[in-house]
């Protein structure tokens, strides 16, 4: 069985607004240099060039938007769509990306620029949050040690309104587990 790779996470920066303490990333680390459009060009030509001769049924490239925080980078994340959107229309391949965001980075120019995304392509996003306020004060806090909730509640709406397909995540462990209930809870209660 052949094996082709068509789908990908871009790392489009390594730089964050948080200092989540579990972060695998390790916000204290010194962090590299972001991507750039000729390296993320490169990546989706390879994409592409790996979907080409999968069965037609099955072929499609998808690339996830990913970070530290990608949103921080609303350039690059336009430029890599619309690439992708010029690659699917030079060999009608279909082209899918969404991003997994923090929640914490929005304004208009960023709603713009997502709406154009969900118009061209099926656009997902995936919001990262603990849960309840106290959940989410456990880990995500700002780098000044500082609750990150009221930022991600306020901006789930807009994305929740804005995303083709939309989820939020949320990271569980021991000291968040006894509040799994109220977090739910609260999910349930203000987005339904």
């Amino acid at each position: 069985m052949e094996t082709f790779l068509n789908s990908a996470s871009f790392i489009v920066t390594e730089k964050c607004n948080l200092a989540c303490k579990y972060c695998f990333e390790c916000y204290e680390r010194k962090v590299g240099p972001d991507m750039n459009e000729k390296v993320a060009a490169k990546c989706l030509d390879f994409l592409f060039e790996q979907a080409a001769p999968m069965p037609e049924n099955k072929r499609h490239v998808n690339v996830t938007l990913f970070g530290g925080e990608p949103l921080l980078r609303p350039e690059l994340c336009d430029f890599i769509v619309n690439y992708g959107v010029k690659k699917r229309e030079e060999t009608g391949i279909p082209f899918t990306a969404g991003v997994i965001t923090n929640g914490t980075v929005m304004n208009d120019h960023i709603e713009l620029l997502i709406r154009r995304w969900r118009n061209k392509i099926n656009f997902s996003i995936q919001v990262s949050i603990d849960g309840c306020r106290q959940a989410q004060d456990l880990y995500r806090v700002k780098k000044d040690g500082s609750s990150s909730f009221d930022e991600v509640a306020k901006n789930i709406p807009v994305f929740r309104d804005i995303a083709r397909d939309f989820c939020l995540h949320g990271c569980l462990n021991k000291k968040s587990l006894p509040l799994l209930f109220e977090s739910y809870k609260y999910f349930v209660e203000q987005f339904n």
